[in-house]
């Protein structure tokens, strides 16, 4: 787990995401992407407040990049067998586009991939980093 310890460690402050949302400073600002359909119930998603973005779920939001408009139409129109864990590919390009949008500085995803210079993804499953 080289780019956990020597990038995740070092540059930030590991959190569980289920209670970083109940946090006033952070309150509504947590995120999470994950492949796989289940993390909205492993999350608590309606409970917790988090916004969970997981298996072939479009991002519904008022205003939607020409890029994750194209992310949104693949997902709907050309995949065809939608298994229960999206391609990570799509949750890596959905994530990417989020973060350009909305710089987040608190970020978790079940995919590890260092996505900007000024936002690190998240490790496993329900851990979230904050960016120093």
């Amino acid at each position: 787990m080289p780019f956990f310890w020597n990038v995740l460690a070092q540059n930030g402050q590991l959190y569980g995401n289920r209670h970083l949302n109940s946090k006033e400073e952070f309150k509504g600002k947590v995120v999470a992407f994950t492949s796989w359909n289940v993390f909205p119930y492993i999350l608590n998603e309606e409970r917790s407040g988090l916004m969970v973005n997981s298996g072939y779920e479009n991002m519904d939001e008022q205003v939607v990049s020409s890029g994750q408009a194209l992310i949104n139409k693949v997902q709907s129109e050309t995949i065809d067998n939608k298994a229960p864990t999206r391609y990570d590919q799509l949750t890596f390009l959905t994530a990417k586009e989020y973060i350009q949008q909305h710089q987040p500085k608190l970020f978790s995803s079940d995919w590890v991939k260092q996505m900007t210079m000024h936002t690190m993804v998240v490790t496993t499953f329900t851990c979230t980093m904050h960016i120093k």
